[in-house]
């Protein structure tokens, strides 16, 4: 039996076909995928993994939205949406700290502001990071400072064979924007983050410390976040400002005037209109210094034909 007919015959309604998926990116560009689900269960996420280790169709999976690119021509097969595991709970542990029980698809903004609220200090430093708890996990999203892995007690994954396997923290290999649980189709489910209880003007201030370090960045407008991965010893938007990228154009895409490791969509770019600036971009770095800059944003899809040394 073909899977599309395996996926609706198990699952039914909890499938979309067709679904525009620029609406969940925070580019707003891209297609349309073939399947999409965004699971609300980890029960109901095991049971479609399953079904895909017997079936080996194209599976996608992304959370917030912020750091990919999704093709013009949209995703072939299932597109797997992790923002519906939302769940957020704390946990005295003693002594002055809290677990932080976090599903996948948790915004980063929203799990700062209970955090706030209930007065718990340590995660701070991801001000201003777009996206959800899976992907800042996947990517360790951190400042120049810190890193989120920094803070992760456990990790919950659902493996590709469907099976729910806990992570301890400290068994993870966390490196900068690395997590050693991103080199599969494993989805992260939930977490555990340790805060520390602290005070309301202490966490005010270390909120203003971070959204300081952040104010080049450019605001209210359609971004993915950084683009390019800093170098070792370097960083990615002072290589791209000397070499001359900031303004450039490609349709309705254009290299930030603010920050150049930023790629703004100012009106209805396509995703081919940005890829031609991250090609361009890499290309004029790497002529310039010889670095040739590696992304930070995943591109879903097979083909790119992202460009080697030339």
């Amino acid at each position: 039996m073909q899977w599309s007919s395996v996926l609706e015959r198990e699952f039914g309604a909890v499938f979309h076909r067709n679904e525009e998926l620029g609406a969940y990116t925070t580019w707003k560009v891209g297609g349309a995928a073939e399947f999409f689900c965004c699971p609300k269960e980890e029960k109901l996420l095991a049971s479609i993994l399953k079904v895909r280790s017997k079936q080996e169709f194209p599976l996608w999976i992304f959370g917030g939205g912020s750091n990919v690119l999704i093709p013009d021509e949209g995703l072939e097969g299932l597109v797997l949406c992790t923002r519906g595991l939302d769940s957020v709970l704390f946990e005295e542990k003693g002594n002055g700290y809290v677990e932080c029980v976090l599903g996948a698809g948790v915004s980063l903004s929203h799990w700062l502001g209970e955090s706030c609220r209930k007065e718990l200090s340590g995660s701070e430093f991801l001000t201003g990071i777009p996206g959800t708890i899976g992907g800042a996990l996947m990517g360790n999203a951190g400042s120049r400072e810190r890193y989120i892995g920094e803070l992760v007690q456990w990790v919950e994954t659902v493996e590709p064979d469907g099976e729910r396997v806990r992570h301890e923290g400290k068994e993870i290999v966390w490196a900068y924007r690395f997590c050693g649980l991103s080199d599969s189709l494993r989805v992260i489910s939930r977490c555990g983050m340790l805060l520390r209880k602290s005070d309301r003007e202490t966490i005010r201030r270390n909120f203003l410390h971070y959204a300081n370090l952040r104010r080049g960045q450019p605001h209210n407008v359609r971004t993915a976040g950084c683009v390019f991965k800093n170098p070792p010893g370097e960083f990615a938007g002072k290589l791209l400002d000397r070499a001359g990228c900031k303004g450039m154009r490609c349709g309705d895409a254009v290299v930030s005037v603010r920050h150049a490791n930023f790629i703004e969509n100012r009106g209805n770019a396509r995703a081919a209109d940005i890829v031609t600036l991250v090609e361009e971009c890499r290309r004029r770095v790497y002529r310039a210094c010889g670095i040739l800059l590696e992304p930070e944003v995943r591109f879903l899809g097979d083909e790119w034909g992202f460009l080697e040394k030339d």
